[in-house]
């Protein structure tokens, strides 16, 4: 008998490569807005919007402050002047990212053989509805998910309880022991679900340490692993 029945998959470089998808879409957007997109500019950027996450997982900025402030930030540490609001570029950005969805080798079939081999798959993920999902519709993977939790969508992130609760209330499998959350991040993916009472996943290609207050079950380099744990 199988372990597990139920998957809760991250999105974002867990199965989309969300850095590379960043990168473009940020150069995209920063051009066109007559901005440098030069290489320091977009990593600048990049660190600035990885911040202000950890601090949205935290409660510590709403959603709507995170999308003007990212770009307020980036404007600010270099002395841009710009056109365009804050609020403006954002909006430029979410678009330019909604036209990304570039996937992990291997990660499509992967998802492909759980779905055939009759795991139940969910996405969990704190990003925007309207980006995420034209996102996973770019690269195949609405097809494989019977549901995306979106935090947006949902008024919680992960890894509040409130935002996991909701999932559970939502999914077809109510034995916490039968599911398995796969994630890279450990403030939100492995944190939430170490509080929740669920077993997780670490997709670690880095390497990094884990927090002694939130150990993985288990940990991977990359997607492909997974059937080793199942």
């Amino acid at each position: 008998m199988r372990k597990y029945s139920t998957l809760l998959m991250d999105v974002d470089n867990t199965l989309l490569d969300f850095t590379e998808d960043e990168r473009v879409a940020v150069i995209k957007t920063l051009k066109e807005c007559g901005l440098p997109h030069d290489d320091i500019t977009v990593k600048t950027y990049s660190k600035i919007n990885e911040d202000l996450w950890h601090d949205f997982e935290k409660g510590i900025v709403t959603k709507e402050e995170l999308k003007i402030l990212r770009f307020k930030r980036l404007i600010e540490r270099f002395s841009l002047k710009s056109e365009k609001l804050p609020s403006e570029i954002n909006e430029l950005y979410a678009f330019n990212l909604g036209e990304g969805g570039i996937l992990f080798e291997g990660a499509l079939e992967v998802c492909l053989k759980l779905v055939s081999d009759g795991y139940k798959i969910y996405g969990v993920t704190n990003g925007l509805e309207t980006t995420q999902k034209k996102r996973l519709r770019n690269s195949g993977l609405d097809k494989i998910f019977k549901e995306v939790f979106v935090s947006e969508k949902i008024g919680f992130q992960k890894p509040t309880k409130e935002y996991f609760n909701y999932v559970f209330s939502h999914i077809e499998e109510k034995d916490k022991k039968k599911i398995l959350l796969v994630g890279d991040s450990l403030s939100s993916d492995i944190k939430g679900a170490v509080d929740s009472g669920i077993d997780c996943l670490w997709i670690n290609p880095q390497k990094k340490k884990a927090d002694k207050n939130c150990i993985p079950t288990y940990e991977a380099d990359f997607i492909g692993e997974i059937e080793k744990f199942l």
